[in-house]
């Protein structure tokens, strides 16, 4: 499915247009998280929602990505340690003060 959709995108403007604009829906989403869990204190402050969320889409379809070349059975194993390394990135710091500038959307 992941080479389909990648294939997809690729070759087809309309397709790339709704996934484009999927992605952006999903990108509102994901940042409203982040902005959630920066105002619990569960992600870093220092940071901005909209980057956050940036960063969490990258890495889940780059894991896709190296994933689908493989087609084996690591996709979770893959997403774990992908996902492992992201949330220890985005752990809170101590006296760090939050960022001024928004970042770059989509």
């Amino acid at each position: 499915i992941v080479r389909a959709l990648l294939l997809a995108n690729l070759s087809s403007t309309p397709v790339r247009e709704a996934m484009r604009a999927n992605q952006a829906r999903g990108h509102k989403l994901l940042t409203e998280f982040a902005q959630i869990g920066q105002e619990r204190g569960e992600l870093r402050s220092d940071l901005h929602a909209g980057d956050i969320a940036q960063v969490f889409r990258q890495i889940i379809f780059g894991t896709l990505l190296v994933w689908s070349l493989y087609g084996d059975d690591s996709l979770a194993s893959r997403i774990r340690t992908a996902l492992d390394v992201l949330w220890k990135g985005l752990s809170p710091r101590d006296s760090v003060a939050p960022v001024a500038a928004e970042g770059n959307a989509i």
